[in-house]
């Protein structure tokens, strides 16, 4: 009951100490209560309020916080900066204490130029943005409105893969036809990111195994429309390596099931298995029985929805401490359509036998109390 009754006495005082702090303010500034974004549009925006919370995302600075309605951090940030302050003050300086934000700080034109990166990053193109201070004397504080006025969206009429060379056009076009951008889609940047990751991920899937989502490049044509509409190309940028526009297929698949990493195992010959190469000297594991969890198959394409889904598999047999696929590329046998890989799998078991002692406190039904030892035995014969 005491404790309870200190506390709210604490509490009490640390809100009434800290309900002014304009005293500490210095000459010529004041401080910073926050920002407000007004949106002014020409036409009715989708989810407007999910676009004001993103603009309002790049307003800095942020205000200081408050605590139970009053700036308690603010105010024992000041009294910290006084002449032989209280242990209480230093202490809850250090816990609470914020530095003062002031109007001086805000760069609201640096801000104004972000707020209308993200208004053209969402299609507003040729937006405009305002600002303007709200200043209060009387408690010397000031905020500030950020006004944007904002057009007609720009929105795609056409959406088109550019002329490139096979193998990977024939790929590359039935992704785009699979695409879920729409005519009438207003420009998006994010969408646009999104689509260059699906792309890349398909592509994987059918065994571009080099691809990476940074060789795409969208570009905008808006010469034929008067209407704020534009046809979207997609287009592999200049001189991508020869070896991105190539997919993969898995050569030989090596599988070393009793891996260590300190093992030499240059000139080891394996032993093949259900068109697989398994290096396994002491036949730590039998073959026939580790052979199902592994998918990747010789002369498949490059997955990998397949390499994760192998690496998967094999680890909740739960005799593994690391599963580690790695692809070496082999160059010498590369021809102009097809590369190829070696995949190598590498398994790192724990130790097949294992004891663990834990002591425990025991309680049984006649209240009696006393202490426990519980041993576990563990033998991994994984099959």
């Amino acid at each position: 009951m005491k404790k309870n009754l200190y506390f709210g006495i604490f509490i009490t005082s640390l809100v009434l100490c800290a309900c002014s702090v304009e005293r500490y303010v210095p000459d010529g500034e004041r401080l910073y209560r926050g920002a407000e974004v007004i949106i002014e549009a020409d036409s009715t925006i989708a989810n407007q309020s999910a676009l004001k919370a993103e603009l309002e995302g790049v307003i800095r600075p942020e205000p200081n916080s408050k605590l139970l309605g009053s700036y308690a951090g603010l105010y024992y940030h000041y009294k910290a900066q006084e002449e032989k302050p209280s242990f209480i003050t230093k202490f809850l300086n250090k816990k609470i204490g914020e530095k003062p934000v002031y109007q001086s700080e805000v760069e609201k034109f640096e801000i104004e130029k972000l707020l209308l990166n993200r208004l053209e990053n969402r299609g507003f193109f040729y937006s405009r943005a305002t600002s303007s201070f709200t200043e209060d004397d009387s408690d010397q504080t000031a905020t500030i409105d950020y006004t944007v006025t904002v057009p007609e969206p720009y929105r795609m009429e056409t959406y088109q893969l550019d002329t490139l060379s096979p193998p990977i056009y024939r790929e590359m076009r039935s992704t785009v036809l699979k695409s879920k951008f729409k005519k009438g889609m207003r420009f998006d940047l994010a969408n646009l990111k999104q689509e260059r990751d699906r792309m890349d991920y398909d592509l994987k899937r059918e065994g571009y195994y080099n691809f990476n989502p940074s060789f795409l490049i969208f570009e905008v044509d808006t010469n034929r429309y008067k209407n704020k509409r534009f046809d979207l190309f997609l287009k592999l940028k200049k001189d991508v390596p020869k070896k991105v526009i190539v997919p993969y297929k898995l050569d030989k698949i090596n599988i070393y099931a009793n891996y260590d990493i300190n093992q030499d195992t240059t000139g080891v010959v394996g032993e093949r298995f259900n068109e697989k190469t398994y290096i396994d000297q002491e036949n730590f594991f039998k073959k026939k029985h580790l052979d199902p969890f592994i998918q990747l198959e010789e002369g498949q394409p490059y997955n990998p929805d397949t390499s994760r889904s192998t690496a998967r598999r094999l680890s909740t047999i739960g005799a593994y401490k690391f599963v580690n696929i790695q692809y070496k590329e082999v160059d010498s046998l590369r021809n102009d359509s097809t590369g190829i890989l070696e995949a190598n799998i590498y398994l790192s078991p724990l130790n097949k036998r294992a004891i663990r002692a834990e002591l425990q406190a025991v309680t049984k039904s006649n209240n009696f109390a006393g202490p426990g030892l519980g041993i576990t035995y563990s033998n991994r014969n994984l099959f």
